[in-house]
Formats: C-alpha cells, sequence, structure tokens
C-alpha cells in the first residue's frame, strides 16, 4: 500500500471521527440544564417536596422529551411541555415523596429527548424519623346545670305541703351523678341513682312545707360530681298566712 492511499485512509477516518464528536456536542448543548441537582436538606418524612429544573433547547430544531425514568417509587417527574422551539425554555418538575424514609436519601430522574441526548437530574434529603403524635386526653368531665336556681312558691298556708319541680341537667361529658338533695324540711337524703348521660335531663318533684307565717328565706342544695361545681342552691321565696 503506498505512502498516499494510507494517508487518504487516515485523513477520512479523522473526518468521520470529528464528525462523529461534532454530532455529539450538539445532541449535549440542545437539551441544556444550568442546574441538574437539588438538594432539600433536612425535611421530615411526611409531605412530599417539589423541585422545578429548568433547561433550554440550544439546537436549531424543535426538541421533544420523550421519556422521564424516576430512580425508585419515592420520586416522580412531569414536563412542562413536550415539545421545546429552537432556543426555547422547558421545566422538568420532580416530585419527592419522602414517607417511610430515613437518613440521607438521593432519588434521579432520567430525562431523554428525541435526538438521542440524556440527562440525569438529581434531588437529595436528608429526611428526619417521624416523632410520634402527642394525644391530649381530656379527661370527661360533667356539668351539673339545675333550672330554675329561684322557685316562687306564692302564697301557701302554714302546715300545708306545697309541690314545685326542677330540671337537673348533665351539660357536660361523663355520667353525672347526684350524691345528695338538702332542703329545709330533711337533714338531706342521699341517693343511689342512675346516672345521667351527657345531654340528658332528669325532673325531680320537691315538696315544701312551711313551718311558720311570713315570707319565706329558704334553699334547697343539689350536690354531685361536678368537679368544677360539685354544688347548686335553689333559692325558694313566697309568703305563708
Amino acid at each position: 500500500m503506498t505512502r498516499q492511499r494510507r494517508s487518504r485512509r487516515f485523513s477520512s477516518a479523522l473526518v468521520l471521527a470529528l464528525l462523529v464528536i461534532a454530532s455529539a456536542a450538539h445532541a449535549d448543548d440542545r437539551l441544556s440544564f444550568p442546574v441538574t441537582k437539588w438538594d432539600f436538606g433536612k425535611t421530615a418524612s411526611s409531605g412530599k417536596k417539589r423541585h422545578v429544573f429548568k433547561f433550554r433547547n440550544k439546537g436549531k430544531e424543535s426538541l421533544n422529551i420523550t421519556k422521564l425514568t424516576p430512580s425508585c417509587g419515592c420520586a416522580a417527574a412531569v414536563a412542562g411541555s413536550s415539545e421545546i422551539a429552537p432556543g426555547g425554555d422547558g421545566s422538568i418538575k420532580v416530585e419527592f415523596d419522602p414517607a417511610g424514609l430515613e437518613g440521607r436519601h438521593e432519588s434521579t430522574v432520567l430525562v431523554a429527548a428525541d435526538d438521542g441526548s440524556e440527562v440525569t437530574l438529581t434531588v437529595s434529603a436528608d429526611v428526619e424519623p417521624a416523632r410520634p403524635a402527642t394525644v391530649l386526653v381530656t379527661p370527661l368531665k360533667p356539668v351539673l346545670k339545675v333550672t330554675p336556681t329561684v322557685v316562687n312558691l306564692g302564697k301557701m298556708k302554714e302546715g300545708e305541703a306545697v309541690q314545685y319541680k326542677v330540671v337537673v341537667e348533665n351539660a357536660g361529658y361523663g355520667d353525672l351523678f347526684l350524691t345528695n338533695l338538702t332542703d329545709a324540711n330533711e337533714a338531706g337524703v342521699p341517693l343511689n341513682s342512675k346516672p345521667i348521660g351527657n345531654g340528658k335531663k332528669v325532673e325531680i318533684t320537691f315538696f315544701y312545707t312551711p313551718l311558720g307565717k311570713g315570707k319565706i328565706k329558704d334553699s334547697v342544695l343539689i350536690r354531685s360530681n361536678d368537679p368544677r361545681r360539685p354544688e347548686v342552691r335553689i333559692k325558694l321565696k313566697g309568703v305563708v298566712r
């Protein structure tokens, strides 16, 4: 083989290699990301994190995003537009879900275009373990509510019993127990009744017998297991003739 033929073959091979290199460089230039990595820093293991990667089509032809491939199920990606005009800008939104993860974690998304170029985007985070939820337990407390708290017995006769009624309601939570009823005619009546559920009402009937003439200044005391206001006093008024 002559030196001239060898020179021509070497020249042809060199030209072909330069064309391949130029073509690869051209492909890389079309899909251009100024930033390909993003660190979310310290993050809780709840709540998804998102970052948008910007890129530009530096080529002279339209560029189409053909495939987005996340490296794991904790990452997802979507392109803002599948086709980017020459010189136009595009975006890839990457979503990172730290649920169930702990410690340093890194995920990638492989971006592929129709010109054969590929770019790997990376998101990372230091995932802090989830703290156990604090459950505040509010104790159930009954609330004693009595109506009315002032009873007008009107005009009465000495020694003649008069009937009146009051309504007792549990305005709180938890069972309400009436523990004692005390009026002027009795030293007290201990009770062993059924509990009054929250929002429930009971009606209690009293009998009052005046022992002397004149204006009445007396009262009835109802005791319960209400921790805030265990006693309610009912004032009685009237005239005995």
